[in-house]
């Protein structure tokens, strides 16, 4: 993980305002600057909490936060290896509902907007104190550690229509997630108490769609959804989702920055750039994975595991008896 994001630090401040021009480059060039002053920040992943206004790779405010939560998990997960069901179960529940009642808290005595685009008054505010806070963003990390347990300790059986009434609590779920997003969004709307509950609750129970998706699926229940996701297709992107999480905004914004007229908007338009800027993210991603990531991920094999373990003689002498047999 650490070797492309700092390659992706290192392009971003040195060669990243050498790609084009335009009459709005500058704002490439602020990029540039952030990145050459706070690049210690976003490699150490405090980048949320030190310079959140400044950051360097503004979209790796969710990186800092998910490996800040995974260095403090083992306080939870120390009960969970315990082996004792009741333990784990109830240090799983009670670390959830501790970072819920804590975070509600913190949402309902700050009164955020369920938006920024409405309040363009307290973008900044919003963006620093909320949105790329760990504690308002830890909650659908402990849900998916209360998934991965119960995914691993149970297994699910249920009878056909169960299954379909699973699947319909499930698509629900989400549906109600997706278009509560609308009504909040309408220039109109002002409601603090229901913004309150939509930035306490909202990402853990999106969470906890997407866990009981997983559960459904690892347990043989998935159906096409499970057939679609275990296609071999998505294997190779699923390689490079990471690499392209870290370099497709800065293309993007050399690509956007350096126009020299306005665009016009359109669905075809949209799409078209879409689909070219997936690829052009993709192909410097892969560019990059085979270049820096599989050879640093073969050392940190290496050097933590001493490399492929050689058979013993034992079981050499064992295989060749056994392949001697059938030969026989």
């Amino acid at each position: 993980m650490f070797p492309l994001l700092a390659a992706a630090v290192l392009l971003e401040a040195t060669y990243l305002n050498r790609m084009a021009d335009g009459p709005v480059w500058e704002m490439v060039e602020s990029q540039v600057t952030r990145c050459r002053t706070y690049w210690w920040s976003t490699l150490l992943h405090v980048q949320n909490y030190m310079n959140p206004t400044f950051t360097c790779i503004g979209q790796t405010w969710y990186l800092a936060i998910d490996v800040q939560l995974h260095i403090l998990s083992p306080i939870v997960l120390f009960w969970v290896l315990l082996g004792k069901k009741r333990i784990a179960w109830a240090a799983l529940l009670s670390s959830l509902a501790a970072i819920l009642i804590a975070s509600t808290t913190y949402i309902f005595i700050k009164e955020f907007p369920s938006i920024m685009s409405g309040h363009p008054d307290r973008v900044m505010d919003y963006a620093v104190n909320y949105y790329m806070n760990t504690l308002t963003r830890a909650s659908p990390f402990f849900v998916g550690m209360l998934f991965g347990y119960i995914v691993k300790t149970k297994k699910l059986e249920m009878s056909k229509i169960t299954t379909a009434c699973y699947w319909v609590a499930a698509f629900s779920l989400s549906t109600f997630i997706i278009y509560t997003s609308y009504p909040i969004s309408q220039p109109d709307w002002d409601n603090q108490l229901a913004d309150s509950l939509y930035n306490s609750f909202i990402r853990p129970l999106w969470a906890l769609f997407i866990g009981s998706m997983i559960f459904a699926c690892c347990n043989g229940y998935g159906g096409p959804i499970n057939w679609f996701l275990s296609l071999s297709v998505w294997k190779l992107q699923s390689r490079m989702s990471y690499g392209i999480y870290l370099f497709h905004y800065g293309l993007m914004s050399a690509v956007n920055f350096s126009a020299i007229a306005p665009a016009f908007f359109s669905v075809k338009s949209v799409v078209f750039k879409f689909l070219a800027h997936y690829s052009l993210s993709f192909v410097v991603t892969f560019f990059l994975v085979l270049v820096i990531d599989a050879p640093c991920s073969t050392l940190f094999k290496l050097l933590l595991g001493g490399g492929a373990k050689k058979p013993h003689k034992k079981e050499i002498e064992e295989d060749q008896t056994k392949d001697v047999e059938k030969t026989a």
